[in-house]
């Protein structure tokens, strides 16, 4: 055997499976947060114009940024 050698490889399908719905729960999340981002710029965009409520511009943003605080790391 020479040194940093692989000795053995373990098959680990339950670990494999949870980390490729992680994998897959973190795409999904920032699809969501690119689609928040989104139409939280478009309200702003229509409100500029007064073509939306102040009160949709205001519920908007939040979901932006809500998404922004959950966000981590890639798996």
């Amino acid at each position: 055997m020479k040194a940093g050698e692989l000795l053995a490889e373990i098959d680990t399908p339950e670990v494999d499976q949870q980390l490729q719905q992680a994998r897959s729960d973190l795409d999904t999340a920032e699809a969501n947060l690119h689609l928040a981002r989104i139409t939280a710029t478009r309200y702003k965009d229509l409100m500029k114009s007064d073509s939306v409520a102040q009160q949709m511009l205001t519920m908007r943003p939040g979901t932006s940024k809500r998404a922004d605080g959950r966000r981590i790391g890639r798996v």
